[in-house]
């Protein structure tokens, strides 16, 4: 037995210092494992037949029958943009399906899930795949509430009375959002908004810990980085870990 591990060993001594030699042949003649790497991938995503820029699913949903929208984003990234027409629509592009969808219409919630998968084969791409909501600008949400794990998350012209925001290390933007309660609690992510009215009708509840806060364009000082102010009807609550805060109004008299 002893001689049997002796032999193994030797014999994989001489394998491991011919496959270093080759290697270090392969590097010096300009070989390139990147370029490989990438020519393998291309080949096995061509024999499966994937189509980057296919629809993989599309969900469609009558735009009076939502009221509410609940996301969870986890590590996908997503992004809402502006529609039309009456229906509030749902495309995955790329090869597979990043959500799951679920319309309750006794309580007008649409509720939007991301899949968890174990399986990931090491050249099979997935970097193309983008999940977008499509929603109607005449659209007026009573509620709006996302979590963020680690992926991304974008909108634009997003109107709710109610919005509530996690954000864990991933990075969201929202863009023209309309609001009387905006709620955001931020751990090591950033976040920025430009909302569509005027900072006099807010008043804020802001907790930053190592994070910078710009508020309107001004750089809040480290003492003022937590405390209450302003006399306004609405609300922003900010509650911020590490992450980088940028808050603007599009509106300001």
């Amino acid at each position: 037995m002893k001689r049997f591990y002796k032999i193994c060993l030797i014999l994989c001594l001489v394998f491991t210092v011919a496959g270093a030699g080759c290697i270090i042949a392969a590097a010096a003649m300009g070989f390139s494992f990147t370029d490989s790497y990438n020519y393998v991938r291309e080949k096995i995503n061509g024999y499966t037949r994937r189509d980057l820029d296919s629809v993989e699913e599309k969900l469609e949903f009558p735009k009076e029958s939502v009221k509410r929208i609940s996301i969870t984003v986890g590590s996908k990234d997503l992004s809402i943009v502006r529609g039309q027409g009456d229906q509030i629509v749902l495309t995955t592009e790329g090869g597979r399906k990043l959500f799951r969808s679920e319309l309750d219409t006794n309580n007008k919630e649409l509720t939007i899930k991301s899949i968890s998968r174990r399986t990931h084969w090491f050249f099979y791409d997935y970097g193309y795949e983008r999940a977008v909501l499509s929603i109607p600008r005449d659209v007026n949400l009573d509620t709006f509430r996302l979590d963020v794990g680690s992926g991304d998350f974008s909108s634009e012209e997003l109107t709710s009375k109610s919005m509530n925001i996690q954000c864990g290390s991933g990075d969201i933007k929202l863009d023209g959002i309309r609001s009387e309660t905006i709620d955001i609690q931020c751990g090591s992510g950033d976040i920025g908004a430009n909302i569509w009215d005027s900072r006099e009708n807010y008043r804020y509840n802001i907790t930053v810990g190592s994070g910078d806060v710009v508020l309107d364009g001004h750089e809040l000082e480290h003492d003022n980085k937590r405390g209450a102010w302003g006399k306004g009807t609405k609300s922003i609550d900010v509650n911020c870990g590490s992450g980088d805060i940028d808050i603007n109004f599009l509106n300001n008299i």
